[in-house]
């Protein structure tokens, strides 16, 4: 029997099956920083099998958003090593390869004595591992891929006389407008309404592209900004109406957790959100729309439809202390059973392994919305958008320049024209500052 599989039939430990033998690391601490979501807050309630099966120890700092972002590029911007292993968020994943924040991660994945081939990495979808690489080195590992769905509420939408979900954003907003005159008891959309790269620029492109709009003129070979095209300027009003119109109270400012909320008490009749979300969303303890609700693809516009698509990796400091030691825990926290036991035991779903999203037990926990939501869930995966999210280092500041716009809209301070001329003004300044053009 290969030591792998000795170790798991000995311990039971999920993720045992890649850990070394003889606990090589014990006594090492190491640090982890992440976004507080459910990939790392069920990752937490599996690591003390983790740290009795290796001897070590792992912190977890688990953030909100903007504090996440801000506290790891203070850290890895200024070669602190008080974090081993970081959390990779997606938009901001071009901006730490440009900054050499990481470290390479092919020597560990090659090292048969490092990773056994119990790892399995081939396992992994094609299209999370074409993530987290730059210059033809791996930087992170998938953990998290996901896309976005329209969920609605069948029994809201029968007391309007509505009886499916829209197909186009034009539906969309006629729907709301129906759902606002014959049930003005509940908002008939909920949306990210606050600005961020991961608030309204989240979903945003969804409709952006289905309206013909764009970022950039010819991305990537003219990065100038499109920001004031007749496409972009209109995406953004119908934003702006769903958001100001027919959102929830408060839904300017509202992040996925004020969406989650909202659903949960059943002061929405749709929501447009991350199909990570719909265990929380859908919760038979939690939400009062637990068995009333469908799921639907996203609309499409006169462009067509273009599904959203994020991988969040993890990855090491390139400063961190003891390499090994987290590559020990990153190989651990990846592996093929610890991602299937998160999904099994956790509202964690979004894995970006074939092993879970195949495992009958998967399956049939996930079997959301009457049997509707995994299939959509792969239909928007396969129609994901080419590039959803460019990735440009400068993201993000260029995505806090057009949410900011577009959060100006929403709460009325400016016309979408106005708006977008700004923000298109302020990102060709990001831009020739970066050398895309003169």
């Amino acid at each position: 029997m290969a030591q792998s599989s000795l170790a798991q039939a000995q311990t039971g430990v999920p993720g045992a099956e890649v850990l070394r033998a003889g606990q090589p690391y014990k006594g090492t601490t190491l640090n982890f920083i992440s976004l507080n979501y459910l990939f790392s807050t069920g990752l937490k309630t599996l690591v003390p099998a983790f740290q009795e099966a290796t001897g070590m120890r792992v912190n977890f700092e688990l953030l909100g958003t903007l504090d996440n972002l801000q506290k790891q590029q203070l850290e890895l911007s200024t070669g602190s090593s008080a974090f081993d292993v970081y959390q990779i968020p997606p938009f901001n994943r071009p901006a730490y390869h440009k900054s050499d924040w990481l470290a390479p991660l092919d020597s560990f994945l090659k090292d048969a004595n490092l990773t056994p081939a119990a790892y399995a990495f081939d396992d992994f979808f094609p299209i999370s591992t074409a993530q987290g690489v730059s210059d033809g080195k791996r930087f992170d590992l998938p953990i998290f891929s996901a896309t976005i769905l329209l969920y609605w509420r069948r029994d809201i939408f029968a007391r309007a006389g509505l009886t499916k979900a829209p197909e186009t954003f034009e539906e969309m907003l006629e729907t709301c407008r129906i759902l606002k005159e014959k049930v003005p008891d509940v908002a008939p959309v909920g949306l990210r309404g606050a600005a961020g790269v991961e608030a309204n620029l989240w979903p945003f492109p969804i409709l952006l592209y289905a309206q013909g709009g764009k970022f950039f003129r010819d991305f990537p070979k003219d990065m100038r900004p499109a920001l004031s095209d007749p496409a972009t300027i209109r995406a953004v009003e119908m934003w702006a109406t769903m958001v100001r119109q027919y959102g929830f109270s408060g839904m300017v400012n509202a992040t996925h957790e004020e969406v989650i909320v909202a659903m949960q008490q059943g002061r929405v009749a749709m929501v447009m959100d991350g199909h990570p979300l719909a265990n929380l969303f859908l919760s038979q303890d939690k939400s009062q729309a637990y068995g009333k609700t469908n799921i639907a693809p996203v609309p499409r516009g006169p462009a067509g439809r273009f599904p959203a698509f994020a991988e969040h990796g993890i990855g090491m400091a390139k400063n961190a202390r003891n390499k090994p030691a987290a590559w020990e825990f990153i190989k651990w926290a990846t592996s093929q059973s610890v991602l299937l036991e998160l999904a099994l035991r956790t509202p964690y779903v979004a894995s970006p392994r074939r092993s879970t999203v195949q495992d009958t037990r998967y399956q049939q926990k996930n079997n959301l919305a009457e049997g509707q939501y995994l299939p959509i869930v792969r239909q928007m995966l396969d129609e994901r958008s080419p590039v959803y999210t460019p990735p440009i280092p400068e993201w993000g500041e260029v995505g806090d320049a057009i949410s900011n716009a577009i959060s100006r809209v929403t709460i009325g301070r400016q016309t979408a024209a106005d708006a977008m001329k700004q923000a298109k003004g302020e990102v060709d300044r990001i831009l020739k500052q970066a050398g895309y053009y003169k």
